[in-house]
């Protein structure tokens, strides 16, 4: 390698170094403060680098948002159709989706706790809410779907979803400290109880309660 090249190696290692500085510090902040309360001065600080070496690498909070959510994402727990792999019934697909569900949770919880009220005023978090929201339900389909010859109730669907929402395991498990174990198993066993009620409703042709 010429010094040329070589200088420009190091400058551009350099470069990535000072660039992964910047996304380590506003993730930590925004994990802290959220993301509107942090600024590039506070960014700059906690990275060791100068205001405008902040805006040089990224010009614009999109541009930061979107390499701190990939940063933040690329270390997220799995969550997608893969985990039921080898699981072709409906309450090992059930106890897999609460589990992958809740562990995502506990995962983004930092930062979740600011995006749901500021995803108003940030674009990119509320696009990354919705991506997730419609991930979810299409998940809750996938899971309830082998218990039926058909596609499940809509209403089951919809029950499902609120019981794996976001402020559904904040409630449990933050505001009365429920254990995580003991809060999976519980969910888990009311979307195996609903399961198993839809079944039997559509089965026997009862409209006692709404099926769909």
């Amino acid at each position: 390698m010429t010094p040329r090249a070589y200088n420009r190696s190091r400058r551009a290692a350099a470069r990535e170094e000072t660039r992964r500085r910047i996304i380590r510090a506003t993730v930590e902040l925004h994990a802290e403060r959220g993301v509107l309360a942090t600024t590039y001065a506070m960014i700059a600080k906690r990275a060791d680098v100068a205001i405008p070496t902040a805006y040089n690498h990224f010009p614009t909070r999109p541009d930061l948002l979107t390499a701190c959510m990939g940063h933040v994402a690329g270390q997220a727990p799995a969550f997608g159709p893969h985990m039921y792999d080898g699981l072709p019934a409906a309450p090992a697909r059930l106890a897999a989706l609460v589990h992958a569900t809740f562990e995502t949770y506990a995962y983004y919880f930092p930062w979740l706790r600011w995006a749901i009220s500021e995803a108003t005023s940030v674009p990119e978090i509320q696009r990354f809410l919705e991506h997730f929201r419609v991930l979810r339900r299409s998940l809750i389909e996938q899971a309830f779907a082998p218990g039926f010859s058909g596609a499940p109730p809509p209403v089951l669907i919809a029950v499902a979803d609120v019981l794996l929402d976001f402020h559904s395991w904040k409630a449990l498990t933050t505001d009365r400290r429920v254990k995580r174990n003991r809060s999976e198993a519980l969910v888990t066993d009311a979307l195996r109880a609903l399961l198993l009620h839809h079944k039997r409703a559509r089965a026997t042709g009862k409209r006692g309660t709404r099926t769909s």
